[in-house]
């Protein structure tokens, strides 16, 4: 593979997919054998975080961990929609977050089932239920909170709305291991599957908006290739369009208006 290939965002999404399935089933395999290593891992990870429990950081991650809860992430998604219907602007994207947001539980549901693998038993600051593989808060922490920087419009905004997002999926991360309900690894699988998760929504979104573009009547529709060169890129955003790469014939019709 050439760097130009490398270069190319497609080829770069598609090795971050990869990347992340790849370690993920290697952490699934391994939980799901109770591979001895990983849990000698885990124990020590989790006897460093118990020892760095505090009166002071008790509350903090008490709270921040809700904000991978379905309790938390379904209400936001459905205000989501919500201001999508009223506004008009970002259906399409808000209709493919709604989805990822419904699958999410399914997708959590059936590895956890297939996994099997028991929670830690150690002095827990909240209750956990169910099996451990992976963690269904940062999952859902990830694949909501991943996607919503795409909202806004590329550059400084974005980066920034990036970054608060990754900050916030990382401490809810951190959380699910500091009040004892899930080992470490859970953690880390939920956060790859996340990033899987995140990929694909945007994905979906890049391709359905070429589809419409292409039967647009605003844009000389006719199933022929798009006027402009759309291409999905994670760094682009939400519109998958850099006005850089728009072909000289869009330019000039955007003139005549």
């Amino acid at each position: 593979m050439t760097t130009t290939h490398l270069a190319h965002p497609h080829t770069r999404a598609r090795l971050l997919v990869a990347t992340c399935l790849a370690a993920f089933a290697a952490l699934a395999l391994v939980a799901a054998l109770a591979e001895p290593s990983l849990l000698s891992l885990d124990l020590w990870l989790q006897q460093l975080t118990l020892a760095g429990r505090g009166s002071w950081l008790d509350p903090f991650m008490t709270t921040i961990t809700a904000f991978g809860a379905r309790q938390v992430i379904v209400p936001l998604a459905a205000a989501l929609v919500l201001w999508s219907l009223a506004t008009g602007r970002r259906r399409l994207l808000v209709a493919v977050i709604a989805v990822a947001v419904v699958l999410n539980p399914v997708v959590e549901f059936a590895f956890k089932e297939l996994i099997g693998r028991a929670r830690p038993d150690f002095s827990r600051l909240l209750p956990g239920n169910g099996p451990s593989f992976p963690s269904g808060h940062v999952l859902a922490a990830a694949g909501f909170y991943g996607v919503l920087p795409l909202l806004t419009r590329p550059g400084a905004l974005r980066r920034i709305a990036g970054g608060v997002a990754a900050l916030i999926v990382g401490v809810v991360a951190a959380s699910r291991v500091y009040v004892g309900v899930h080992w470490a690894t859970d953690a880390l699988a939920g956060l790859l599957l996340g990033v899987v998760l995140v990929a694909i929504t945007a994905g979906m979104h890049g391709r359905l908006r070429t589809r419409r573009q292409r039967r647009s009547p605003r844009l000389g529709g006719t199933g022929a290739t798009p006027p402009c060169n759309v291409v999905y890129d994670l760094s682009v955003g939400v519109d998958g369009v850099r006005p850089s790469h728009e072909d000289a014939g869009l330019r000039s019709l955007r003139s005549q208006r």
